[in-house]
């Protein structure tokens, strides 16, 4: 039996939102939960530098605890949570294209590698280069921050599968060098 915390961020300012983007911490073999909200938000504070001015974040103040095993909310707890907002000037992509970052970590699951997903919305067209993919300065800039969000979690930033009820640390992350369609978000 183990709990894990799920935080909550909420997109909005754009056509199609609200959008959220869930993030999974097991503060028991890392970091706690505080530091973890404050790496994300930082994260997210670096990451908005290419999202469109309309564009606004919001990591909610309160966690859902998750019993693991059962998937179960056992119970609620608090961060200091922050917002932020997009600083790009410019045109936003269409509000499917987005950013992804992947999250890899080292556990095999039936037979395949256990990863998670995370969509970046509202970035801007400039960031956008021939032949229609995201810049190498944005997917590298990405990648970097994502990689300083998993080290300053220290093992407690995790990908929590519901399915078969069991999480794996995240160990890197990646950023697509596609944009990527998220099917919910189209027009």
């Amino acid at each position: 039996m183990s709990e894990i915390a799920q935080l909550r961020t909420v997109w909005s300012g754009v056509a199609g939102s609200p959008y959220y983007t869930n993030v999974f911490i097991e503060p028991t073999i890392g970091s706690d939960l505080q530091t973890c909200a404050n790496a994300w938000k930082s994260f997210l504070g670096d990451v908005d530098a290419n999202c469109t001015t309309t564009l606004t974040w919001t990591l909610q103040n309160e966690v859902s605890i998750i019993e693991s095993t059962t998937g179960q909310l056992v119970g609620a707890d608090t961060i200091t949570g922050g917002t932020g907002t997009g600083s790009a000037s410019g045109d936003p992509l269409p509000r499917a294209t987005q950013l992804l970052v992947q999250w890899k970590t080292n556990a095999i699951v039936n037979g395949r590698r256990r990863h998670g997903r995370s969509f970046i919305p509202g970035l801007i067209e400039t960031l956008n280069v021939a032949p229609g993919v995201p810049s190498g300065t944005v997917t590298a800039a990405t990648a970097a921050q994502a990689g300083g969000f998993i080290t300053a979690c220290d093992g407690a930033f995790i990908i929590y599968s519901p399915t078969h009820r069991s999480f794996s640390p995240v160990t890197a992350a990646t950023v697509w060098d596609q944009w990527a369609q998220l099917r919910s978000r189209r027009d």
